[in-house]
């Protein structure tokens, strides 16, 4: 073994142990907090799919005899597959670590928070062709190497998209509270030696096919360091030390609104006196006294104590 396959070696684990505790922060963070709010749920869900399309990826290319039979038949300079053991741990503990997210989002408080329309159709949609592809591999109409690098195509699609609601999210909160910066961190860094990796790989080979044969891999390494840069830049520049919105929060010219509209329906210098029992007789009241049809009494009651 030389020294660039012990580096490509050594890089490969150490992205695969960053990238896979780039998940623990967020965990951590909704534990801490009890809450998932500002974590966008839209994401997940993606996220979610996109980790069981690449799981099935890894383990069916990692394992199946007849998947790497044609493999080599289409890459005959290829000295080996594309896919490591590495990759194959990596992928199942990120479906796993997602799967949990998404049940903390049930036990945690998540606001108003839910699943949009939008991401739902697009989950089903996916699911929806690649069991479309697999019948068609049944029928001898595909290769079986073509549904798995269709999944693959199907994960680097997630990954281009998913992240774009949880960059929404954080714009329209101005805060990037919710949202772990640890796990951008580890991503960042596994990203950049995942393609460290396959450009040591290329050299060590003589060929470009660990690009070429794996494009999903160089997509994620790409399109990670792309999205962890704005996340980064939301961070740490626009929204530095900027605090979540208030949930529930009344503009002061509402309440200003309010308390005039129950000035208005108590005459001034008249008073209500209590009953025995220490509440006030509605049918007691001056008949001017009494408000509208539909308008609240307790206004009334709370406005009259007041001046008492």
């Amino acid at each position: 073994m030389d020294a660039l396959e012990v580096l490509s070696v050594i890089c490969g684990w150490v992205y695969f142990f960053a990238w896979s505790l780039s998940f623990y922060p967020q965990v951590y963070d909704n534990w801490r907090r009890k809450s998932v709010v500002g974590l966008s749920f839209d994401f997940l869900l993606l996220n979610q799919s996109g980790y069981l399309c690449y799981s099935i990826y890894n383990c069916v290319f990692y394992f199946s005899p007849e998947v790497q039979r044609q493999y080599f038949y289409q890459h005959p300079n290829s000295d080996a597959i594309p896919v490591k053991l590495n990759d194959v741990v990596f992928a199942v503990h990120g479906m796993c670590l997602t799967a949990f997210t998404l049940f903390q989002c049930w036990i945690f408080d998540r606001g108003n928070q839910r699943f949009s329309w939008v991401a739902v159709v697009l989950t089903v949609l996916g699911w929806a062709s690649v069991l479309a592809q697999l019948i068609a591999v049944g029928c001898g109409a595909l290769s079986l190497l073509w549904w798995v690098y269709y999944l693959s195509y199907l994960k680097l699609a997630v990954t281009a998209s998913k992240y774009a609601p949880q960059v929404w999210i954080n714009f329209k909160r101005k805060c990037t509270q919710g949202w772990s910066i640890g796990n951008v961190l580890l991503d960042t860094t596994g990203g950049f030696l995942s393609f460290v990796q396959m450009f040591l790989d290329s050299i060590n080979m003589g060929n470009w096919s660990e690009f070429t044969g794996n494009p999903t891999k160089l997509g994620l390494s790409v399109l990670s360091l792309g999205y962890d840069s704005i996340f980064l830049f939301q961070h740490y520049v626009l929204y530095r030390g900027h605090k979540p919105p208030k949930p529930h929060a009344s503009p002061p010219c509402e309440d200003t609104e309010k308390k005039k509209e129950v000035e208005e329906r108590v005459v001034p210098g008249e008073q209500e006196t209590p009953s025995p029992d220490g509440s006030y007789d509605e049918m007691a009241r001056p008949q001017e006294q009494r408000p509208l049809l539909g308008q609240p009494l307790v206004s009334v009651a709370v406005h009259v104590n007041g001046d008492n």
